[in-house]
């Protein structure tokens, strides 16, 4: 199903085939799980409905969630993250492709009854959002499923929808050789040639982790309280002066290795 898929994407991606794809895709994760990842099926999507958050939705967290923010959040899917900036006070719109992403968001968000949030059916390349209207946008594993000829007007659509001063969070995988691809994802991009698709919608490219350390260099943010006694030490090491900088630091980057993660500066 994925690779026939990938086919029909690369050569027609229309609108109608991301949504019928990725509602069939769904569809099949919901109720048969993922076995290559070891995900029995629960009812979820993504198996990304628990209430912990990972460092990487963690570091989007901290940097766009927070009262009085729009922030529009790009391919949601199930909808954890959306939920995780609404519960820091911002008011998030996710969009996704998929009507049954939607749906499984919308059950989870009145489960969580969290708020303010919501959730509908949107394109990536073609946003109904009005110009200039989220401080942030966020999207995560999700751009590297876009037609690469998508990408680009996908990058300035986010750029229309957002504020001067505001920034794009995106994160997608870095470049693997062309036989560990996932069939589904359509594009493979190295750091510098995804930053310059950025530099040439409009933005200015910053690495994310670097960002957030820069704004608070908190590992317990992203990370909640430590379980274990090494994770106790080395938390604590991120504490002491000067070498606690470079341990953080090292960490994030540490988990950074695998991702294109950038926050992406509309200029004011």
């Amino acid at each position: 199903m994925w690779a026939r898929w990938a086919e029909t994407l690369k050569k027609d991606p229309s609108a109608e085939n991301y949504a019928r794809a990725y509602d069939e895709v769904n569809r099949f994760l919901r109720e048969q799980g993922d076995p290559a990842r070891n995900r029995s099926a629960d009812g979820t999507i993504y198996g990304e409905t628990g209430s912990a958050l990972d460092w990487e939705k963690g570091i989007i967290v901290a940097l766009a969630g927070a009262p009085g923010k729009r922030v529009l959040d790009i391919g949601c899917g199930d909808g954890r993250l959306a939920l995780a900036l609404a519960r820091r006070g911002a008011s998030v719109q996710g969009i996704d492709i998929s009507a049954i992403a939607i749906e499984a968001a919308r059950q989870l968000a009145v489960a969580e009854n969290c708020g303010p949030v919501s959730f509908a059916v949107g394109n990536a390349i073609d946003l109904h959002e009005p110009d200039a209207a989220f401080d942030y946008a966020a999207c995560t594993d999700v751009v590297e499923h876009l037609n690469p000829d998508h990408v680009l007007p996908h990058m300035r659509q986010v750029h229309r929808v957002l504020k001067p001063g505001g920034a794009y969070i995106v994160s997608i995988p870095k470049s693997v050789p062309s036989g560990e691809v996932d069939p589904l994802h359509l594009g493979n991009y190295e750091p510098r040639e995804f930053a310059a698709l950025l530099t040439q919608a409009g933005f200015e490219p910053l690495r994310a982790p670097d960002v957030f350390y820069e704004r608070s260099g908190r590992l317990d943010e992203i990370l909640g309280r430590p379980r274990t006694w090494k994770a106790k030490c080395v938390r604590s090491l991120t504490r002491l002066p000067v070498i606690g900088a470079l341990v953080a630091k090292r960490l994030l980057d540490r988990w950074c290795g695998s991702l294109n993660f950038f926050y992406a500066r509309k200029p004011l």
